[in-house]
């Protein structure tokens, strides 16, 4: 099955980040309605799905399980839309990543969204 766990929270540069809820802490609506992959597992290449509620500079990153910047996949100023972008398991340097979890990192403004994604064959 598609591993949908996501996990979000609000950067905050004057303090530690902390897991919360828009609502709960009165800031507007976050703009990333949601995110996913298909598929997910992947063996060659995967299409990352977001969906913005209204414009956001957005960064769209693959990150190791051992927190290393595998690749930047997008950066830059998006409309309210759903955006697709594709990964094909490649780093920087276009060499092939090892199989294994990798962590999807959206970042839209101050808020962020995570979401494993499994690179088999």
């Amino acid at each position: 099955g598609t591993n949908r766990a996501i996990h979000n929270h609000i950067i905050d540069n004057t303090g530690p980040s902390m897991t919360t809820s828009a609502i709960e802490t009165g800031m507007a609506a976050a703009p990333v309605s949601w995110i996913r992959s298909n598929p997910n597992p992947f063996t060659s290449s995967t299409e990352i799905q977001f969906q913005l509620k209204y414009a956001s500079e957005v960064t769209l990153k693959m990150i190791d399980l051992s927190g290393n910047e595998v690749k930047t996949l997008i950066n830059g100023d998006y409309p309210s839309w759903t955006h697709t972008v594709p990964w094909h398991g490649e780093d920087t340097s276009g060499n092939p990543m090892p199989n294994g979890i990798y962590v999807c990192h959206l970042q839209a403004g101050k808020y962020v969204k995570s979401m494993k994604i499994v690179r088999s064959k």
